[in-house]
């Protein structure tokens, strides 16, 4: 034996001249284990271990973590959509060949894709779909998608992905139908029909719970597009058909009693919704509610 060797506590018959840089116990080397600070005997880790609850604590909020980071696929998928879009009629505008007038011989792409009953009437259906994913001014497209990616960290988590996105097309073509119903003689473009359909929806989810609507961490969302209004020629009828539809499925999707539903039922009810609202806007689109009495071609 050496002048400096001692025996492990845990094994009395090991010589050793370790120690564990914690409690100075000696120890093997079968019995230590590298520390962040020195190295630590199997009995000082036992000790410092967290109890089994905080280690799941620890690993459930680390994969909630993990989940958040790969959330709100749609949402994303849905601003890159209309950023790309924007940005294309940006590149033509700077070329010459994009054009805002709304003019019937115009090549440009708001003039392609923008919502306009005679339009419509005319079998260019297409456009009560397009019109959603257009915008004019980079205020108009920054404002609509910082609404959009606001709304959607909150309800793609709470909907899941597929009832999230039937809401934004239902309410898309909810406010497509109330435009060519009620204002036909307007041309109208943006994605704010979509995003007020999230709102009609959690005034419903805080209906239900009788909860405040102040409470909502979508209220400012509102506040803001309102305050919006005063300062772009928005559609306000666009806003309502979209707040409007989204109401109504918020009732069947958020109630409590439908908790667990399969998402087969609410798929199919989202695609029957976009479906009659979308044959709806063309059949009111031969039969408007003029004011005006005369519709431009």
């Amino acid at each position: 034996m050496t002048v400096d060797a001692q025996f492990c506590h845990r094994h009395p018959k090991q010589e050793t001249t370790r120690r564990c840089s914690r409690c100075d116990q000696p120890s093997c080397n079968d019995c230590l284990r590298d520390a962040p600070v020195g190295q630590h005997c199997l009995s000082c880790l036992k000790a410092g271990a967290p109890a089994p609850k905080v280690q799941l604590q620890r690993a459930v909020r680390s994969k909630k973590a993990r989940v958040k980071s790969m959330t709100s696929p749609a949402t994303r998928i849905l601003i890159a959509m209309n950023l790309t879009v924007f940005v294309l009629g940006y590149a033509q505008a700077q070329s010459g060949a994009f054009s805002v007038s709304r003019s019937v011989n115009s090549e440009g792409i708001i003039d392609k894709l923008i919502l306009w009953a005679p339009f419509v009437r005319d079998g260019e259906y297409y456009r009560l779909l397009t019109a959603g994913f257009l915008h004019a001014q980079l205020f108009h497209v920054g404002m609509n998608m910082l609404a959009l990616w606001r709304i959607g960290q909150v309800w793609e988590q709470r909907l899941g992905t597929l009832r999230f996105v039937g809401v934004y097309m239902a309410s898309l073509f909810g406010g497509a139908l109330a435009v060519v119903a009620l204002a036909p003689q307007n041309p109208v473009l943006g994605a704010s029909g979509a995003l007020f359909g999230f709102l009609g929806l959690e005034f419903v989810a805080y209906r239900q719970r009788k909860i405040p609507i102040s409470k909502s961490p979508l209220a400012q969302v509102l506040v803001i597009n309102t305050l919006i209004s005063f300062f772009l020629p928005v559609s306000i009828t666009g806003h309502v058909g979209g707040a409007v539809v989204g109401a109504l499925l918020g009732g069947v999707f958020v109630h409590p009693k439908r908790r667990g539903d399969p998402i087969g039922k609410d798929a199919i009810l989202t695609i029957v919704t976009c479906l009659v609202l979308f044959a709806l806007a063309i059949i009111v689109s031969n039969h408007p509610i003029d004011p005006g009495g005369v519709l431009p071609r």
